[in-house]
């Protein structure tokens, strides 16, 4: 009986409130429009209503009104607490949304209506006998003039333009829009900041890729080819595999390093602890050199120990050890095979990081550096799958969700990656001390020594990753997209709020989700707003580098050098690419089956006709070679096919090597090419070994369709 009272008292308050509005107004939907509702949201709360009601002179109680409105109104699955003209006057809605319905369905939104109307005209503006002439034309049968006086021409001015019928459209940027000239504007200029940030985050990682890249070609061509021996021999001073700023500065000055060092140390120390392992530039060679000396201390005690058991093993006698004979020693002994490096070919590099000098050949001696060496578990430990589960349980056991976990222990810099040293430390504070190298190895599958938030919970990174692509895309950036979220100036979005405007601007993700990640405390706090500080989490998250620019050399998927099947006694430094105008030849010397690039510059300075100017190329290294410069400069504008260059059989350390040439005269000590004005020089003695000399002579083909073609020059070695 009580509950039929309460209900009575509810309806006669309502009835009484809309009597009030059409007093006032001469409609409910009027007084909706100009004062309950003026942004056009379509719902309003009670610090709206109660607003409006103090400055319409409402005595009453405000609080019981409300209240007869919410009971009336039937609360979403957010559990919004807001009041719509449906509740106030039904008959009023329902004329509204037939006609906003209307809208869409012949024009697909009331601004295309708008605009086919007045033939897109611009400034352009609508009577109201205009409206229900072109309303009944295109099959409205509604009442277009309570529409027109109530709800689009507030000010009685006799027509309408396009930002009064903006409220109608379902599209809500085109509504925003049309509604605020202003929003166009800022919606420009935040898209074009966005993409500045952008670019430059390209920009910066394409210059680490080019530095490191560059850098590493400088190491290898600097150290006969191997990246690994020139680490060791220019870069790491104190032997442990792992080089300071200083050290890499020393070192690129050593190799004549003219790139951005900053760059490079940025794409080196990518977790910024001020010093550089060999796995972060070079996973695969960390790897096996990690899991080699684990095998030599778990079984013999040492690598050095390892070498003479493994010597008997094999039977070798000699002190000496070739490639082939640490993989015959590695597969009789049993040592396991990693999944990322076939065994066979981390012998080959277990070799060369032996081999410092790049004789060829290595001893028990040059691998005691490994006992001193102490690689991160991870590089050495297979992946723990079962203690993935438990670690996650754990997780879900202690906080709401992953997602809180990862905002509150993993990622306290905002840049979307944990490390190692993080996770470990993430660990320890967890209590879970269960193979926590293996763990890792779990989640950090591709070794790019990082984790992200997809490796642990992959739903809500999605979410978070597409909710910044879709502010962005939409809104410029995500500070813009809080501003509009933000109708009321009051800095601040509660949850039913924010969830309510994500779902009138059409984002497609779970709001709750995304609401919890932002604010990890909502659930042991009431009423917990969104701030603008909350949002830029996501705009401070890292750039995911492209594939093309990525600087991550040291990647798993990274293939190794060419192995050649003779590499006892040199490295090749590796070429860059050639195109068919610049055609590069590999010459044969002897029977030693040593390739030699002796045609580098020499047939490109008579076939590249658009460089002014050819840089140096480093000739290969051999075991008793010095570098030697093919080319210091050459000027080409060269028309002849042949060239004939000889050396001399012994040149004498130090002294200056000619290049005689029968078509060449002598000047000021260089030689000069007859009817050309490129002239070549060797200014550092090359020493070629005795069983090179049987050859006498090189061809040289220089192929260019803008020359005469001949037979191929020679290089006499006599």
């Amino acid at each position: 009986m009580s509950k039929d009272k309460d209900a009575a008292k509810n309806v006669e308050a309502i009835i009484s409130f809309c009597s009030f509005l059409t007093e006032r107004y001469g409609s409910a939907l009027k007084a909706w429009r100009k004062v309950l509702d003026p942004r056009g949201d379509g719902k309003i709360y009670y610090a709206d209503l109660a607003q409006a009601l103090s400055r319409l002179g409402w005595h009453d109680n405000i609080t019981f009104l409300w209240t007869a409105l919410l009971e009336k109104a039937s609360r979403n699955s957010e559990g919004e607490h807001t009041v719509g003209l449906e509740e106030i006057c039904p008959k009023d809605n329902k004329l509204l949304e037939g006609f906003k319905h209307w809208t869409v369905e012949q024009f697909d939104g009331a601004l295309n209506m708008f605009s086919a109307l007045t033939q897109n005209r611009p400034g352009a503006s609508l009577t109201m006998a205009a409206l229900i002439e072109k309303c009944k034309e295109h099959g409205y049968n509604g009442d277009v003039q309570v529409i027109y006086e109530s709800a689009l021409d507030l000010d009685g001015v006799g027509s309408i333009a396009e930002s009064d019928i903006a409220f109608l459209e379902v599209d809500p940027l085109k509504r925003k829009a049309a509604q605020d000239p202003d929003f166009v504007m800022a919606l420009e200029a935040a898209k074009a900041a966005t993409a500045r940030k952008q670019q430059r985050c390209n920009k910066l990682q394409k210059a680490q890729a080019v530095a490191l890249r560059e850098f590493k070609q400088k190491v290898r061509a600097a150290s006969g080819g191997s990246f690994v021996r020139g680490w060791r021999r220019l870069l790491d001073q104190n032997g442990n595999l792992s080089v300071s700023k200083i050290d890499m500065l020393k070192g690129c000055r050593k190799i004549a390093f003219g790139g951005d060092t900053s760059a490079l140390w940025k794409g080196m120390d990518g977790d910024d602890d001020g010093s550089v392992s060999l796995h972060e530039v070079d996973i695969r060679m960390g790897i096996v050199l990690a899991n080699f000396k684990k095998v030599c201390q778990s079984r013999y005690g040492s690598c050095a120990s390892a070498m003479q058991q493994l010597g008997a093993v094999i039977r070798h006698r000699s002190s000496k050890w070739s490639s082939e004979d640490i993989y015959s020693a590695l597969k009789a002994a049993g040592f396991p095979e990693r999944p990322e490096v076939p065994q066979k070919q981390a012998a080959m590099m277990l070799h060369e990081a032996c081999d410092l000098s790049g004789v060829g050949s290595i001893t028990s001696e040059d691998v005691t550096f490994l006992d001193k060496w102490e690689p991160v578990p991870w590089l050495y430990t297979d992946a723990a799958r079962e203690e993935k589960e438990r670690f996650l349980a754990v997780l879900r056991s202690r906080y709401v969700s992953i997602i809180v976990a990862w905002r509150r222990l993993f990622d306290q810099n905002n840049t979307n990656r944990a490390w190692y040293k993080d996770f470990c430390q993430v660990c320890r504070v967890l209590r879970f001390q269960h193979n926590v190298a293996g763990l890792w190895r779990c989640f950090d599958r591709d070794s790019r020594g990082f984790i992200s938030l997809r490796e642990l919970d992959n739903h809500s990174a999605d979410v978070l990753l597409n909710f910044k692509s879709w502010a962005e895309s939409n809104f410029g950036s995500i500070s813009h997209a809080f501003h509009v979220f933000d109708s009321d100036g009051s800095k601040a979005l509660s949850a039913s709020t924010f969830k309510r405007k994500l779902r009138d601007f059409g984002f497609q993700g779970d709001a709750g989700v995304l609401f919890q990640s932002l604010k990890p405390d909502a659930s042991s706090h009431k009423d917990v707003k969104v701030t603008l500080e909350d949002l830029m989490y996501l705009a401070s998250w890292d750039c995911e580098p492209s594939d093309e620019d990525s600087c991550s050399e040291a990647s798993l998927d990274t293939p190794r050098d060419e192995w050649f099947p003779d590499n006892r006694h040199r490295r090749a430094i590796p070429t860059p690419e050639v195109t068919n105008e610049q055609q590069q030849e590999l010459v044969k010397i002897g029977d030693d089956r040593r390739w030699r690039n002796l045609t580098g510059e020499i047939g490109s300075s008579l076939s590249a006709i658009t460089p002014p100017v050819l840089k140096p190329r480093e000739l290969w290294y051999c075991k008793t070679a010095y570098e030697c410069h093919i080319l210091e400069t050459v000027n080409h504008s060269a028309s002849r096919s042949r060239l004939d260059v000889s050396l001399p059989k012994t040149p004498k350390k130090g002294s200056e090597s000619q290049l005689q040439s029968p078509y060449a005269r002598p000047k000021s000590g260089k030689t000069r090419c007859a009817g050309s004005p490129f002239s070549l020089s060797c200014p550092s003695p090359l020493s070629l070994p005795k069983a090179n000399r049987m050859a006498k002579s090189i061809s040289l083909p220089v192929i260019h369709p803008g020359l005469p073609q001949g037979e191929p020059p020679t290089c006499d070695l006599d």
